[in-house]
């Protein structure tokens, strides 16, 4: 019964502290709420800035898979590599760039399978530095993937080399043994001559063997230039300057407004009631 009397002596106490405080909590509430309706109504404009990377493939294999892809189009050090490599004069920290970048990955096969799509997204409040940091991150990944196409390709050319080096000795040992094959004739061997038979045997494998290398330099030359298996990171899609805006919710900002503007109108008028009942007339009293 005494815990009872006691919250609600307390409730009252406090009911009466507010009521004889009314213009301080009100002038408090009021202006918390005007700010609030004043940060939803002139806010800068944010402007947001949507596409789709389609990654590339080398061999039918994506050079990097669309998850990885993902995170590395968000990770720091990339952004910041990027934002150095077109030298763009940001007005915010890359720390606060990478919070305004999401990405994710488009699996449109049985949405399980990677085929490379990745959907990025920024936003920025300047629109034509938006398109520009849009740019140059797209920039920076296409460059990175063309690198490691260039490598995968040198990998082939070097393969393509050294069949070519092996087919020109190969046709010169059989240039060798066809000569050798004449000389043996002319001096009277018949083609049943065993030493002939010999030449002939290992001149047929040796052309067997050229045309095998033959085929294998055709096969990493289709490789190296197919169009439909390997090609470079692109943008599936250009993205188109933005002309519409982001804006803080204006009645989002007013319910915020207001419940912050209850707590502290609340805390003023308490504060403001001890310093005028309890606190100065102790200090005079002193």
């Amino acid at each position: 019964m005494n815990d009872q009397d006691v919250s609600l002596v307390s409730l009252s106490d406090f009911l009466v502290v507010l009521i004889k405080r009314k213009g301080v909590f009100v002038t408090v509430l009021t202006l918390v709420i005007a700010l609030a309706a004043a940060h939803g109504l002139w806010a800068k404009k944010t402007y947001e800035l949507t596409g789709t990377i389609n990654v590339g493939k080398f061999q039918g294999e994506l050079l990097e898979e669309g998850e990885f892809v993902a995170q590395k189009l968000e990770d720091y050090s990339f952004i910041a590599r990027a934002i150095r490599a077109a030298n763009i004069d940001l007005d915010v920290s890359v720390t606060r760039l990478q919070k305004l970048i999401k990405s994710e990955v488009v699996n449109e096969v049985k949405k399980t399978q990677d085929v490379g799509l990745v959907q990025l997204n920024i936003k920025y409040k300047d629109r034509e530095k938006l398109v520009l940091i849009y740019k140059a991150i797209t920039d920076q990944l296409i460059h990175e993937h063309s690198l490691l196409l260039n490598d995968a390709r040198a990998i082939l050319k070097g393969k393509e080399q050294e069949y070519r080096e092996l087919q020109q000795q190969i046709q010169q040992s059989i240039q060798a043994d066809e000569e050798m094959s004449r000389e043996n004739a002319s001096r009277g061997k018949g083609p049943t001559a065993p030493e002939l038979l010999l030449l002939e045997h290992t001149i047929s494998e040796k052309r067997v063997f050229r045309s095998m290398l033959t085929k294998d330099i055709h096969d990493t030359l289709v490789e190296s230039d197919a169009v439909t298996e390997s090609y470079n990171t692109k943008l599936a899609s250009e993205p188109m300057v933005p002309d519409a805006h982001l804006k803080p919710k204006l009645m989002l900002n007013l319910v915020i407004g207001a419940v912050l503007g209850l707590i502290l109108a609340t805390l003023a008028a308490v504060f403001v009631n001890t310093m005028q009942e309890e606190v100065l007339p102790k200090l005079r009293a002193s």
